[in-house]
């Protein structure tokens, strides 16, 4: 026989010809006041602007009321299963020995499974951050590939400029002056063609330094490899009204080093070449002295002619040392004292005039 339906609770008279007990005004909302942001001072002024004091205070003292109704019927219909709960409650213990069991060790699985996750995030990151590296050097070394083009096409204008002056002074000016009468106009337009060709491989190497400034900015690793080639191909051909500051260069390089130690390793390579310059530059100088003297005695002229003109050394030594305080004045810039650098003294010694060896001021 199926189970038959529970009919409904009679209903009162109250409920069916009048408003329900727990009835509310359509202005008063009793779910407000679960709201985790419900604050009572405004709603109390919200509802004041249309509402009178009094009629809201009897209807929250009626919603209190009816709480407290709905409370005691609460803990009236659950009262007899609390008070017999103590007797319900039989071998709890064995009870949560029973659950204890898989719940640890559904706990070590959780573990397990998380130290496995936590592993392969730990290797997928550090994937991740050596792909990373790995693209970074392969842009930085794109970028010193780049620059080391640059570099080589640097040194090739750089070695090109002198020998185009060599070129002219040694043959076509000498040709031209033991010419027809036009000699001197022909004289004047190779002149002419000489510094426009010179201009010409200056605004490639401006252009090229340019160039190298921008991939050392990008790059933002310490170039200064290439300083050493730049000074010496600079301090090679030191006579030539035509020398190139590569201090700009240079200094841009330098500016990426992070302490005095590489700036004393490029002063002490500075100082080295600078020396050899000047050695061989007097040994060259000596030896022509003592070939004129020879030619003068077989000749009969007096050799005690003394010559009062600025020798080639000295020359040398005057840009070198005018170059030296330009490299001083930069490296003071950069924070480096270049008089605590003690290839710099000897630097200082070797180019400076004699009056001013003694004290290093830029």
């Amino acid at each position: 026989m199926p189970d038959q339906i529970p009919s409904p609770a009679p209903r009162s008279a109250t409920d069916l010809f009048s408003d329900p007990l727990d009835s509310h005004p359509m202005w008063f909302k009793p779910s407000l006041f679960l709201s985790p942001d419900f604050d009572s001072e405004s709603c109390i002024a919200e509802l004041r602007t249309f509402v009178p004091f009094d009629t809201l205070r009897s209807e929250l003292q009626a919603h209190l009321s009816s709480l407290n109704h709905e409370l005691i019927d609460l803990i009236n219909r659950d009262y007899a299963d609390f008070v017999n709960l103590s007797t319900k409650l039989v071998d709890v213990d064995s009870a949560v020995l029973r659950m204890r069991a898989p719940l640890l060790e559904l706990r070590d699985k959780i573990q397990g499974f998380r130290g496995a996750v936590e592993g392969s995030l730990t290797s997928l990151k550090n994937g991740l951050s050596q792909r990373a590296e790995a693209a970074a050097a392969r842009e930085v070394l794109e970028l010193l590939l780049d620059t080391f083009h640059v570099v080589s096409k640097v040194e090739k204008l750089i070695k090109e400029l002198p020998s185009v002056s060599s070129d002219w002074s040694n043959g076509d000016v000498n040709s031209m002056q033991k010419s027809n009468a036009l000699s001197s106009q022909h004289v004047e337009n190779g002149t002419t063609n000489l510094r426009e060709t010179q201009s010409m491989l200056l605004e490639r190497i401006a252009s090229e330094m340019n160039r190298l400034n921008f991939y050392i900015a990008h790059a933002q690793v310490p170039l200064f490899l290439f300083s050493h080639k730049f000074y010496a191909l600079a301090t090679e051909n030191s006579t030539s009204n035509y020398v190139i500051p590569f201090w700009i260069c240079f200094l841009n390089l330098l500016s990426y080093l992070d302490n005095n130690g590489a700036a004393t390793d490029i002063t002490i390579r500075y100082y080295e070449l600078a020396a050899d310059l000047v050695s061989v530059a007097r040994k060259t100088e000596s030896s022509l002295q003592r070939i004129r003297q020879g030619a003068q005695r077989r000749a009969g002229a007096s050799s005690d002619v003394s010559d009062h003109n600025v020798s080639d050394t000295d020359k040398i030594c005057m840009q070198l040392f005018l170059d030296i305080q330009e490299y001083g004045r930069n490296l003071a810039v950069l924070g480096v004292e270049a008089a605590d650098i003690d290839a710099y003294r000897s630097l200082w010694q070797c180019v400076a005039p004699a009056d001013r060896q003694d004290e290093i001021k830029f």
